[in-house]
């Protein structure tokens, strides 16, 4: 699921306000600018509301890199499996 979608649907807030507000973020645009300048872009998301999406974005995209990872390791350990050299002998119970 794409992650401003995930945000919207968790903090009850509009998909393209939030994927603004990202934007903007990911812009190196300041959170108090953003509340003050950008409130038309943003559907008048306040401080408190953007520090909080902001958190939660940082959260859900580490969440989403590490899954990332986890899935790119799991297929190196298959491919490694794959090739691993088997026993001669069943070993002794």
């Amino acid at each position: 699921m794409k992650i401003s979608a995930e945000l919207a649907k968790e903090l009850n807030l509009g998909e393209k306000s939030v994927q603004a507000a990202l934007d903007l973020i990911n812009d190196n645009n300041t959170i108090p600018f953003i509340a003050r300048y950008r409130k038309e872009q943003t559907g008048n998301m306040s401080d408190d509301d953007l520090r909080t999406l902001y958190a939660r974005y940082l959260a859900l995209k580490s969440l989403e890199e590490k899954r990332k990872k986890l899935k790119e390791n799991s297929r190196t350990w298959k491919s490694i499996m794959k090739t691993w050299p088997r026993p001669l002998k069943e070993p002794r119970p």
